[in-house]
């Protein structure tokens, strides 16, 4: 499971996950799941991250519960 922020300084999030599954595809890798997260909810936020590939996103702070749940379900 890889959980990556949205707003990283240099890349927001999105862009990291872009590079890590183009390095995954390029090297023939099982890519992991994951989750964005970020304080910022809106939809452009939301939707960057769906375009480069998550599985699910959460708003931080993380709940307990959510986050076990999610890890349950990988």
């Amino acid at each position: 499971m890889l959980i990556v922020d949205f707003y990283m300084g240099t890349f927001n999030g999105d862009k990291v996950i872009e590079k890590v599954r183009d390095f995954l595809k390029a090297t023939d890798r099982i890519a992991p799941y994951i989750v964005g997260h970020s304080s910022d909810d809106r939809a452009d936020v939301k939707e960057a991250f769906s375009n480069a590939g998550v599985d699910t996103f959460e708003v931080k702070p993380f709940k307990y519960k959510n986050l076990l749940q999610i890890i349950k379900n990988v």
